[in-house]
């Protein structure tokens, strides 16, 4: 309850007497880590507070930032599908995402015209600028962009330096340009 009020210091208070910060809230969520809620608490809200005070809080008492419960995603997986930009930057650098599942997170992406978040998850090492080892080695951020018509992600990895005309590495296929025209 002290996540959807958003009152830290009442969290703090029943972190401080015992409280278990990766209880799975049933109120009014069924079955939700208490990360998770504040990122729903956050979009609910229009994301108009910051959230890391909060995020501080449930870190300092143990809170894991990759409780997945019942779900194939993360939390930052989930801060990400969501557009929480704030949540999102604040679980980056403590989420331990799967190589497997940062391609998908880097889809998400550019799917949603994410363009804030490009530069920071490659600076964190995601597949931005390059393909992908285990899944097909013919897609990178620039395939899906261009297929998903995002002029603007395009432009945003162009600046990040990403080389558009890239061909995936030891695969005979199209590089992105060749693959836009077909």
């Amino acid at each position: 309850l002290s996540i959807i009020l958003r009152r830290p210091a009442y969290m703090k208070a029943l972190l401080r007497r015992g409280a278990n910060p990766n209880m799975i809230c049933t109120i009014p969520f069924n079955y939700v880590h208490p990360i998770t809620l504040l990122v729903l608490t956050l979009m609910l809200n229009e994301g108009k507070e910051q959230p890391s005070e909060m995020f501080d809080i449930l870190m300092d008492y143990g809170a894991d930032p990759d409780f997945r419960g019942d779900s194939p995603y993360s939390t930052f997986q989930f801060a990400v599908s969501l557009k929480q930009t704030a949540a999102a930057l604040r679980l980056l650098p403590v989420s331990t995402v799967p190589e497997s599942d940062k391609y998908l997170v880097v889809c998400i992406v550019v799917v949603l015209n994410y363009i804030e978040l490009l530069e920071p998850l490659m600076q964190a090492g995601y597949p931005v600028a390059g393909y992908p080892a285990k899944d097909d080695p013919s897609w990178s951020a620039i395939t899906v962009a261009i297929n998903k018509n995002k002029p603007d992600v395009l432009r945003e990895l162009k600046r990040l330096g990403v080389d558009i005309n890239a061909s995936p590495r030891d695969v005979a296929a199209p590089t992105p340009i060749e693959r836009a025209r077909k």
